[in-house]
């Protein structure tokens, strides 16, 4: 496998300008009913959908998060995967199905976006065993492992087609790359441990624009913060779904009280660049 994948890396392209800081309008934020350990976050159909990893004694489920209310509730606890409980990574769909990555089962599930009926499990090896981020781009599917590269998937069987790395004009790379959330020919992506949040060009790899979300940190009370802080090493942001009807971001993290709802500004457009060649599908 690992031959394969990196004969699909796209070429290196030289990026011609350092990422511009971008900057965002805080809206409002939404009060859950129930926190948890938040790995995948999608905005479909008028809610948020969430998977869980494995946290203490938190039960790993599929969750369905009303945006107006912040009512949680659980659409389906996760599968087990050869006798033992997963941890639940990216989630994202593509058409009528819902995918969900699992962080180190090597695996990946696929379910009816209606009925949430387990439609078939996909073994994941090689670069992709070890899945973090999920996204939909077009006919494809986006999958972070933590690394700085992105890997294009295709649908059916999630095997690879084309992958990119992040990086800079220096041609630094950007590891840690977490949730991902595609807006047009752009992926959103998470920096794990940290407060950032990238925009790449999905044609190049090309960091085009950082965000800066720490001062989301002074939006919540003292009570709350006593609780995500609790355990600050594992209770990191890590959450960024998009509605594309109203063009706005909800962004939260793991087991933290409040999803926040922002819109981010578009990053400048000197900051893009001219796709080099890409590999055939």
């Amino acid at each position: 496998m690992l031959p394969l994948l990196f004969a699909l890396v796209t070429p290196h392209i030289s990026c011609t300008v350092p990422p511009a800081d971008l900057s965002y309008e805080l809206l409002g934020s939404i009060k859950r009913s129930a926190t948890s350990f938040t790995e995948g976050f999608l905005f479909d159909e008028g809610r948020l959908l969430e998977s869980a990893g494995r946290y203490r004694d938190q039960p790993v489920v599929i969750n369905s998060i009303d945006p107006k209310t912040g009512n949680v509730s659980v659409l389906r606890a996760a599968p087990k995967w050869n006798g033992a409980t997963i941890f639940g990574e990216g989630l994202a769909r593509f058409e009528e199905k819902v995918y969900q990555l699992t962080y180190d089962s090597g695996v990946a599930f696929v379910y009816d976006s209606k009925s949430w009926s387990l439609l078939t499990a996909i073994p994941m090896r090689g670069d992709l065993r070890e899945g973090w981020g999920l996204s939909r781009y077009k006919d494809a599917l986006v999958m972070s492992n933590g690394t700085a590269v992105l890997y294009f998937l295709e649908p059916s069987r999630l095997k690879p087609l084309r992958s990119v790395q992040a990086h800079d004009s220096l041609g630094r790379p950007y590891p840690g790359l977490n949730m991902l959330q595609v807006v047009g020919d752009d992926v959103f992506a998470n920096v794990f441990p940290t407060d950032r949040i990238l925009q790449i060009d999905l044609g190049t790899g090309c960091v085009i624009g950082q965000l800066d979300m720490s001062a989301l940190w002074l939006e919540f009370t003292e009570e709350e913060l006593g609780q995500i802080r609790g355990d600050a090493r594992s209770n990191v942001l890590n959450g960024i779904a998009y509605d594309s009807a109203t063009k706005t971001f909800f962004v939260t993290g793991k087991n933290w009280p409040r999803i926040f709802k922002i819109r981010i500004a578009a990053a400048p457009s000197a900051a893009r660049h001219t796709p080099g060649p890409r590999l055939s599908r």
